[in-house]
């Protein structure tokens, strides 16, 4: 279908744009916490960029979602270790839990 040509039907049909800005929006949080528990599950660290390798979301748009690392365990629930009560970031280099 050409770009210009308008839809007769399909998913979108009816639907109001907040529903449709609603649908991408649960689908995202369900994607990020999907991956978040995958990678909490395998014992891998998770990053903003090992969710978006996952997910297929952008950097950049999770890192504005989810500013902390913290902010991407809360998708599925999690808590960061007890007793850091520190913000921790996504970037290792950044991470007082991961100073080699």
């Amino acid at each position: 279908m050409h770009w210009r040509q308008r839809r007769t039907g399909g998913r979108s049909a009816g639907r109001s744009a907040q529903e449709r800005v609603e649908e991408r929006r649960r689908r995202r949080a369900l994607a990020v916490s999907r991956t978040v528990r995958e990678l909490l599950v395998t014992g891998a660290h998770v990053t903003h960029e090992r969710v978006s390798g996952g997910t297929g979301l952008p950097v950049g748009y999770l890192r504005w979602a989810y500013p902390l690392r913290t902010d991407l365990l809360a998708a599925v629930g999690g808590e960061p270790s007890p007793g850091t009560g520190a913000p921790q970031s996504s970037h290792p280099s950044e991470d007082p839990l991961r100073i080699l």
